[in-house]
C-alpha cells in the first residue's frame, strides 16, 4: 500500500493475453493507471475484414476471382511466398497487374507495369508509435530516380483526390486532424512545431 501510484506491474511482451491481463489488474488495484501507467489507444495492425491472407488471395487468383492487381512497396511475393502458395501461376490470371517497388524483381517480372518507389529518406510520411504518438516523417532529399511514395501512387489512383505530392496529403491528413480534434489556435504554429519536432506532442 506504500507504493500505491508509484509503482508499475509489466508482463513481457511474449506473456499470453492472461497474464498481461492479470498485470493490468494489479496496476489498476495499486491506483497506477494514469499516475504511473498511462493507457494509450491500440494501433489496428490488421483490421477485421480488411486484410486477407496471401494463400487466400493466391486462391482467389487462380480462380481468376482477381480482375486488378496492385503490389505497393516492400514486397515481392513471387520470390518469397511459401511453396505451397503457388503466387507466380496464380498471377498470370490476373488481368492488369501492377507493382511498385525499389527495384524490379521477381514479382515485378510477372507484372505489366513497374513503378519506380521513392526511399523512405526521399518521401513525407507519418505514422503512430505503439505509445500512440503520431510521428512526421519528412525527407532528407528529393528523390533521385523520380520514384514516387505509396500515397502519392493512391492518390493517383484516386480519381476525386485533389492533392498528387506527399507534402500535400501529409498536410492536408494533419490539418483535418487538427480541425476534428478542436485543437486550440491557428493550425500553421502547429505544422511548424511538428515539422520541428517530428510528432504531434
Amino acid at each position: 500500500n506504500l507504493n500505491k501510484k508509484k509503482c508499475i506491474v509489466v508482463a513481457g511482451d511474449c506473456q499470453p493475453p492472461q497474464v498481461h491481463a492479470l498485470a493490468h489488474a494489479i496496476n489498476v488495484k495499486l491506483e497506477n493507471i494514469g499516475s504511473t501507467v498511462t493507457v494509450t489507444e491500440p494501433v489496428e495492425v490488421k483490421p477485421a475484414g480488411k486484410v486477407i491472407d496471401l494463400a487466400t488471395l493466391v486462391k482467389e487468383m487462380a480462380a481468376k476471382q482477381v480482375d486488378t492487381l496492385f503490389i505497393l512497396g516492400g514486397t515481392n511475393p513471387a520470390y518469397t511466398a511459401p511453396a505451397d502458395v503457388d503466387f507466380v501461376s496464380a498471377v498470370k490470371n490476373v488481368g492488369f497487374r501492377f507493382q511498385m517497388g525499389s527495384h524490379q524483381d521477381e514479382t515485378a517480372a510477372t507484372c505489366e507495369w513497374h513503378i519506380n518507389e521513392a526511399h523512405f529518406l526521399e518521401a513525407w510520411g507519418d505514422g503512430r508509435g505503439h505509445d500512440g504518438t503520431v510521428g512526421l516523417q519528412q525527407p532528407l532529399i528529393a528523390p533521385l530516380y523520380a520514384g514516387k511514395s505509396v500515397l502519392e501512387v493512391l492518390a493517383d489512383l484516386n480519381p476525386s483526390s485533389p492533392l498528387r505530392d506527399g507534402l500535400g496529403l501529409v498536410r492536408a491528413t494533419w490539418k483535418k486532424w487538427f480541425a476534428d480534434s478542436k485543437q486550440t489556435g491557428d493550425f500553421e504554429p502547429f505544422w511548424q512545431e511538428a515539422g520541428r519536432s517530428g510528432t504531434d506532442k
